[in-house]
């Protein structure tokens, strides 16, 4: 199962960073990095369908979703 993390940035944050094991990638905003995960995940095989993206709401909850952006359990 693939795990990707979206931390908070903050309001006045210009961008926001995507986090899958040891990488961060950049983006200019939370919309452009949840695009990336949704375009390409969409159509992977099996094993990649189970791609959790877990985002950090501003409140300090992590809340999990599917590659589909479905609200998501990580144990299945």
């Amino acid at each position: 199962m693939l795990k990707f993390y979206l931390p908070y940035s903050g309001i006045d944050c210009p961008d926001s960073i995507l986090v899958h094991g040891d990488t961060a990638m950049r983006f200019p905003s939370r919309k452009a990095a949840l695009a990336f995960v949704v375009e390409h995940y969409r159509d992977e095989p099996s094993a990649t369908n189970q791609a959790i993206v877990s985002i950090e709401g501003q409140d300090g909850l992590w809340r999990s979703f599917d590659r589909r952006l479905l609200p998501a359990s990580e144990h299945g």
